[in-house]
């Protein structure tokens, strides 16, 4: 499921580039808020490609282990 929801954000992030080079060609005005979809999309997309707890759900399936290394319980 992770690759797929890559995909999709992927996907997403691909619209709205070129949602933004419409409104750069047509609406000018409203560039700005194309930028407000897409810095979200892009942090995102970095951030499952990148992050530990991602891997940890997604791959190894071992959260337990990686929340007590992480939080050890007193």
């Amino acid at each position: 499921m992770l690759k797929l929801l890559r995909w999709v954000m992927i996907a997403e992030l691909a619209a709205g580039v070129l949602g933004a080079g419409i409104d750069a060609a047509y609406f000018p005005d409203n560039l700005g808020l194309s930028f407000l979809t897409i810095v979200p999309d892009m942090l995102w997309l970095a951030y499952f490609f990148r992050s530990t707890r991602v891997r940890h759900i997604f791959y190894s399936h071992d959260w337990n282990v990686a929340v007590d290394s992480i939080h050890p319980s007193s």
